[in-house]
């Protein structure tokens, strides 16, 4: 056997296979990361899309009935729309679980915070005038979502009530003898 087989240089030596398996870990480790930062950045991109589905859905609940309710009772545990027909809906929220008369209509896994309506109380120097201290239907609807991961996403809008505003506006143009004889 020759001396220069046992000497030739194919192959690796040991230095070079420890920088290569380091190297090779590396970059697994860079690409194992990588997508688990991506895979949480989409689920999280998801559970916020969610939400505002859901924020979407209770504002198409809630905006109509707000828009055309003849009468609005809020409570603090309660919403009480009744139509021009006399029928009434109930809006409440038990355990983060919105309800219309006892059905629940949230989704799963998303909670309800807050559910607020408010009359939006106008300037006295505005163009909308209140009559007899009574709003002229301006109302501010919030809600305050949040869901398994404590995402949290909220609606805040403000809606005209058309039939309280209809009997503003039919009051402004009453002689001023007449405008004492309108009721709630």
């Amino acid at each position: 056997m020759r001396f220069s087989l046992l000497t030739s240089e194919k192959g690796f030596t040991l230095m070079e296979l420890i920088v290569a398996l380091g190297l090779v870990t590396l970059l697994l480790v860079l690409v194992v990361t990588g997508s688990i930062f991506v895979e949480r950045f989409v689920h999280d991109w998801s559970d916020r899309d969610k939400l505002t589905e859901e924020l979407i859905f209770i504002g198409q609940e809630l905006i109509p009935k707000l828009e055309r309710s003849q009468k609005i009772h809020v409570s603090s545990d309660s919403l009480v729309f009744t139509s021009g027909d006399l029928r009434t809906t109930t809006i409440f929220v038990d355990s983060g679980i919105l309800h219309r008369n006892s059905q629940p209509i949230s989704r799963a896994g998303m909670r309800v915070e807050t559910l607020t309506v408010t009359r939006l109380i106008l300037p006295e120097d505005s163009s909308l005038v209140n009559l007899d201290n009574r709003p002229s239907g301006l109302y501010t609807l919030t809600v305050v979502l949040s869901d398994s991961r404590g995402n949290i996403d909220t609606l805040r809008t403000t809606v005209r009530n058309g039939y309280e505003y209809f009997k503003y506006s039919q009051a402004q143009t009453l002689p001023v003898q007449q405008q004492g004889i309108l009721t709630d």
